[in-house]
């Protein structure tokens, strides 16, 4: 694991700003609901955006180590950085 996607798994750790069971109720992660196996750090979206923006040139491998990530936050971190580098490449 790179020293760069350990920074950023601290990061958002320390970033949980609701519980999980807070966003199990809204994400609907009960058996049958769209997010039944999903797990979440508590972190905001806006907090999420601030994260990405640090980290802009993230390469393919730590990309893939957030996408294959149990925690919904940094699967969406991922694809917000994705976003990103394809914005600055236009």
């Amino acid at each position: 694991m790179s020293k760069q996607l350990i920074q950023i798994r601290n990061l958002l750790k320390q970033s949980s700003s609701f519980s999980e069971e807070k966003a199990k109720f809204f994400f609907k992660t009960e058996s049958g609901g769209y997010a039944e196996h999903d797990a979440f750090l508590g972190v905001r979206v806006p907090n999420l955006r601030k994260i990405a923006k640090q980290y802009p040139n993230l390469n393919f491998q730590e990309l893939r180590g957030l996408l294959k990530s149990p925690y919904n936050e940094e699967r969406f971190l991922a694809l917000l950085v994705l976003v990103n580098q394809f914005n600055q490449s236009e």
